[in-house]
């Protein structure tokens, strides 16, 4: 068993460095926005770029889980992976919410499986549930 320090660490470690990460992703969004927004008066690239970059963080955090690196660093990966990829598939489908709803559920219930049957460890769940408030937030 974990002492509680170790515990408290990895908790602080992997909410703050959730917070930077989805802060660098939301950064990273804009300025692709920007670059490709070059005054135009019709955005029609947005709901591709939307959930292109979703899909993207999506699969970083599964190639990320294919690394080396600490686990904690790992988890908050899929924090950022999951809360990009559902947010935006939120605010596409801002107009119907009981799809965008059930591709957040179907999302959440595969990454509990899968943690589940990995027998990944705590701050792995800690994360995913942290992905919810951000998920509240930005929608």
């Amino acid at each position: 068993m974990e002492n509680k320090y170790t515990i408290i660490k990895q908790g602080i470690q992997v909410t703050i460095t959730s917070i930077l990460l989805l802060g660098f992703a939301f950064l990273v969004y804009f300025l692709l926005f920007r670059l490709f927004e070059d005054n135009r008066t019709t955005y029609g690239f947005v709901s591709f770029l939307r959930v292109g970059y979703g899909v993207l963080w999506l699969i970083l955090c599964v190639l990320f889980y294919l690394t080396h690196f600490k686990d904690w660093l790992k988890a908050c990966f899929l924090n950022v992976g999951v809360s990009v990829f559902l947010i935006s598939i939120s605010v596409q489908l801002y107009d119907k919410p009981f799809i965008g709803l059930m591709i957040s559920l179907c999302t959440y219930m595969i990454c509990l499986f899968l943690l589940f049957r990995f027998k990944m460890k705590w701050y792995h769940y800690y994360a995913l549930f942290l992905s919810l408030p951000f998920l509240f937030i930005y929608i």
